[in-house]
């Protein structure tokens, strides 16, 4: 278990779950406490660095 990402109404949260080695969101360290993220930030963990984006949901016809 490294971190945790959720979502609600107010957008997306990260937060690290006692890795070694962290977990950092455009550089910053993310601690226990939920933070949020948003489209196109960097997020590194385990020595990974990705970039997050969220797509909108298309209406089905």
């Amino acid at each position: 278990r490294h971190a945790a990402v959720g979502g609600d109404s107010q957008g997306f949260w990260l937060m690290d779950l006692g890795s070694r080695n962290g977990t950092f969101i455009n550089g910053n360290s993310v601690g226990a406490d939920p933070q949020k993220h948003t489209n196109w930030d960097k997020v590194e963990l385990g020595g990974m660095l990705m970039h997050w984006f969220f797509m909108e949901s298309q209406d089905t016809i």
